[in-house]
This record gives C-alpha cells, sequence and structure tokens, in this order.
C-alpha cells in the first residue's frame, strides 16, 4: 500500500509505515487533545456569544451525544447487546460532544457502546471536571446529571413532557432552550 513512497525515498515499508503512524499520533496530540478537550472560559464565549444565548450568559458549554452505526458480528452476543441503541434500534457506537456557544465544537469523547447512558459517557469523559461554579450547561432531557455537577455548577435542560400541558413559562424556557441548542445539532451533523 505504501509503494510509491517506498520507491521515490528508497525506504522500506516498514519506515513507511512507521512514520505514518508517528504522524498519526503527532497529529491526535495536537488537533484531538489540546484542540478539541479544551473548553473555553465563560469570559472568553461571552466575547462571541450569540443573541439566542442572551438567557443563558454563563453558558460554557452544551452537551449532546452522537451515534454512529456499527456492524457486529453474529457469533458475539455481547458485542450486538453491548452496541444495540435502544434509541436508534441497531448496533451503534457513541460519543459525547460538547459545543461552545458559537457552535463551535470543543469537547469530544472516547467512543462508547452504543447502550452506554449518556450519564456514564459524560461521567467517564470528565468533563465535568474543567467546568467551575457558575457555569452552566444546556443539554437535552436524556442528560440526568444533577446529582453528579460540581459545586456550583448548573445545567438546563427542557422540562419534560410528564405534565399534561406547559405552562406559558416552561413554554418559553423551552424555546429559548431549544433556539440554543440547535448549535450542538448544526455541529455534530
Amino acid at each position: 500500500p505504501h509503494g510509491d513512497i517506498v520507491q521515490r525515498f528508497q525506504i522500506s515499508e516498514a519506515t513507511v509505515s512507521n512514520v505514518i503512524t508517528t504522524w498519526i499520533h503527532v497529529l491526535h496530540e495536537i488537533l484531538f487533545k489540546q484542540l478539541m478537550c479544551s473548553i473555553p472560559s465563560r469570559n472568553k464565549n461571552k466575547t462571541c456569544l450569540p443573541t439566542c444565548f442572551s438567557t443563558f450568559t454563563n453558558c460554557r458549554i452544551i452537551l449532546d451525544c452522537t451515534e454512529m452505526s456499527t456492524v457486529t458480528s453474529r457469533s458475539s452476543m455481547e458485542t450486538q447487546r453491548a452496541t444495540y441503541s435502544s434509541y436508534k434500534h441497531y448496533n451503534t457506537w457513541k460519543a459525547l460532544i460538547g459545543v461552545a456557544p458559537n457552535g463551535v465544537i470543543t469537547f469530544v469523547s472516547n467512543l462508547y457502546p452504543g447502550s452506554t447512558s449518556d450519564k456514564k459517557i459524560v461521567v467517564e469523559s470528565d468533563v465535568l471536571n474543567v467546568l467551575k461554579e457558575g457555569d452552566l450547561i444546556l443539554a437535552d432531557k436524556g442528560f440526568l446529571l444533577k446529582d453528579i455537577l460540581p459545586p456550583g455548577v448548573h445545567i438546563n435542560v427542557p422540562p419534560f413532557l410528564t405534565t399534561p400541558k406547559f405552562t406559558p413559562t416552561q413554554v418559553q424556557q423551552t424555546e429559548s432552550i431549544a433556539r440554543a441548542r440547535i448549535h450542538v445539532e448544526r455541529a455534530i451533523r
């Protein structure tokens, strides 16, 4: 597969493979670990806050999970069970995505089997350890995180559909959260 490079530079295929692998690791360290896991401060976010965040000025990050389909071996029932997503109704890998209010992706977790809960991914990803007192997280209704938030960190999720009718305040709150959360949906797509 590296024949052209082998011929051009008169080096072995093993050397080409080692150089490519080394550069992949270097790029991963620089582009992923340093850039994709550096969540901007609230003050930095405020410098480019979209108008739909006027009621969420202390928002530090918008969290959502995304799922990618996968093919699993029929012989491994354990793998099929672990990767089966009850939300998507097929086998997936799942990742937590964090987006700044301006729509820039600032956090990406490792991949987890599709059956893993959003809460478990949040806990294992350590994204909460970066947040400070006064920070706000916007998330979808599936993120039941209030009991694991660091002191002084708040989460804002849409009200659940447990009551037959929303109050006008709940309707307004849901619309505000939806307008702000659309950034994470756009970033993931």
